[in-house]
């Protein structure tokens, strides 16, 4: 089992999250975590035991995690975006993420159950022949438990 180290060494991590050369998903109820109660362990580390189909995107996706405090608690808003050339066909459900970085890193968004992360989709129509025509994805998640360390 590969780790990052310690909880110090995972925040810092986190601050310098690198682009994301991969993203899966799968239906959040299919998943199956170990331990069962990872997403409310204060190290948010898991295995995650699903299986995954693979997004197929331009390029790498980008992610950000903003912690804010809210009724005396943190609360983790993690923004994923992403470029397809085919309309995706995976929004309508509620799912669970398995982002992989640069580094083969993999990190979990979402979980079995509420809240979901919330998927935005812009058909991008460019006004120029040099500009990229697709789909802009916008994957969005808020909960107590960001990015999620996904042990191997």
């Amino acid at each position: 089992m590969s780790q990052l180290g310690n909880y110090a060494d995972f925040l810092n991590y986190m601050d310098m999250l690198p682009g994301i050369k991969k993203i899966e998903w799968a239906p959040a109820d299919q998943l199956y975590l170990f331990p069962e109660n990872a997403m409310l362990d204060i190290t948010c580390q898991t295995v995650a035991i699903v299986q995954w189909q693979q997004i197929e995107m331009v390029g790498l996706a980008g992610a950000e995690e903003t912690i804010k405090m809210q009724n005396n608690q943190n609360v983790y808003s993690v923004s994923v975006e992403l470029f397809m050339c085919e309309k995706p066909t995976f929004y309508n459900r509620n799912l669970v993420f398995l982002l992989t970085d640069v580094h083969n890193k993999r990190f979990l968004l979402g979980g079995k159950e509420r809240p979901f992360p919330k998927i935005e989709i812009v058909n991008q129509i460019p006004s120029s022949f040099s500009n990229r025509r697709g789909y802009k994805v916008t994957i969005t998640y808020e909960n107590t438990c960001g990015l999620t360390a996904v042990l191997d």
